[in-house]
């Protein structure tokens, strides 16, 4: 019998060592491997309830390790989830939303999946993203450890987008700073903007509370962090609040103190001056805990009260250390609504009666007697009777044909019936008919 060659069995050998190479790195390929995440690895600002969504190279199922598959945050908590397996994709869903500003990592380990051949997955494979940190405050108003605070301020607090609110809205707080007891407001959202409104007791320090999850952007996505801010109430109100508008030209000023006062070396500085800085004649007393300040306000205009450190004394004898200012603007009393002819009318009737239609009731003002009606042309004068009926001025004479008129109504010529005058003055012109 012949032997065989040494050579040709070490062939054989080298050949079937490789075609064992070569089917176990075919078994190898033929499991499961994954192609993309969904967010992508290192993703950031991802919405807090975004899903997850793995793709694999093929169709999978279970596999025996398929409970093994997890989130988990940076710091190895585990969460909640629901997990779906169909076709190639794994769906990831948190049972609640990603919790805002933190990292996560997906795990998918050894033997999570199959194939149809009931190949299973031989790496494991991790992915992290992190959830959005949500809306953040870009500032607030009053400034943070603001003192002498109107107490009807509105709180204004500025976010980085628009918002709506939060699964703990309920949350947001202004509280006594010193005490932790919380204070009644009301709360509302336009835009980027929180507003809130209370009656902020004087002299008192005031925190507010922005806790997490108290807002959310349009996507649902709540803030991640815990913003405070502190302000101080004036130890002074103001009647007329604070910017108020359409105030009675001669309301009385009442600044309400939290004690008693006495006039302090510097009561002749308390002012009131108009918005251009001009000084305006006032009369001031003290009555108790009030300051009263009284004067004639000029229709429309905006003026500031300004105490001045030094104006007033406590009992004790010390005097105020701040300065105390807030702003009003005088009513623009009525306003014409209608001239009758309309402005420009032409071939008017001679004996027509001018009808001037106000926004309110009025009575004579103290300028009633300049109300004219004049040549528009000339300017001359013309004989007129004025009377007044309710809201609407009568104005009658006896038009001289084809002439063009002017009325005026100047300012303070009427007022309502507070005594607020007129502060702008009103035109019209007409033409008469010629015949």
């Amino acid at each position: 019998m012949n032997k065989v060659p040494k050579k040709l069995i070490l062939i054989f050998l080298v050949l079937l060592f490789g075609l064992v190479l070569v089917g176990a790195a075919s078994a190898a390929d033929d499991s499961p491997v994954v192609t993309a995440v969904d967010p992508a690895n290192c993703a950031t600002d991802v919405d807090q309830n975004q899903e997850i969504t793995v793709t694999f190279n093929e169709d999978v199922q279970p596999g025996s390790n398929y409970n093994g598959i997890a989130v988990h945050s940076s710091s190895g908590q585990g969460y909640s989830i629901t997990k779906v397996l169909e076709g190639n994709e794994l769906t990831i869903k948190g049972n609640v939303k990603w919790t805002a500003g933190t990292t996560f990592e997906i795990l998918i380990p050894k033997n999570a999946v199959r194939n149809k051949e009931g190949d299973q997955n031989e790496n494991l494979f991790t992915s992290s993203f992190t959830a959005s940190s949500g809306p953040s405050v870009v500032s607030f108003d009053p400034t943070d450890g603001t003192s002498n605070v109107q107490t009807n301020k509105q709180i204004v607090v500025t976010f980085s987008e628009d918002i709506q609110p939060g699964t703990n809205y309920q949350g947001i707080t202004v509280r006594n700073a010193t005490t932790g007891q919380g204070y009644s407001l009301t709360k509302s959202i336009v835009g980027n903007q929180l507003f809130l409104s209370g009656k902020w007791t004087r002299g008192t320090t005031f925190e507010i509370l922005i806790p997490k999850n108290a807002v959310s952007d349009l996507d649902g996505n709540g803030n991640a962090y815990i913003n405070t801010s502190k302000f101080t109430a004036s130890q002074v109100s103001f009647d007329p609040a604070n910017g108020a508008a359409d105030v009675d030209q001669n309301k009385q000023i009442t600044a309400t103190f939290n004690y008693l006062l006495t006039a302090g070396p510097n009561f002749n500085s308390i002012t009131v001056y108009t918005i251009s800085g001009q000084g305006y004649t006032i009369t001031k007393t003290i009555v108790g805990n009030k300051l009263l300040i009284t004067g004639k306000w000029t229709p429309g205009t905006t003026f500031e009260i300004l105490i001045p450190t030094n104006a007033i004394l406590d009992p004790f004898g010390n005097p105020n250390s701040v300065a105390y200012t807030s702003t009003f603007t005088a009513s623009s009393g009525p306003s014409v609504v209608s001239f009758d002819p309309v402005n420009g009318a032409t071939n008017v009737a001679r004996n027509k009666q001018i009808v001037i239609t106000f926004s309110e009731d009025i009575q004579a003002g103290t300028n009633y007697h300049s109300i004219t009606v004049r040549n528009a042309t000339t300017g001359q004068g013309y004989s007129i009777t004025k009377s007044i009926t309710g809201n609407q001025l009568f104005l009658t004479g006896n038009w001289t044909p084809g002439t063009t008129f002017e009325i005026v109504i100047p300012k303070n010529a009427i007022k309502d019936t507070d005594g607020n005058s007129n502060a702008n003055i009103y035109t019209s012109t007409f033409t008469v008919a010629t015949s």
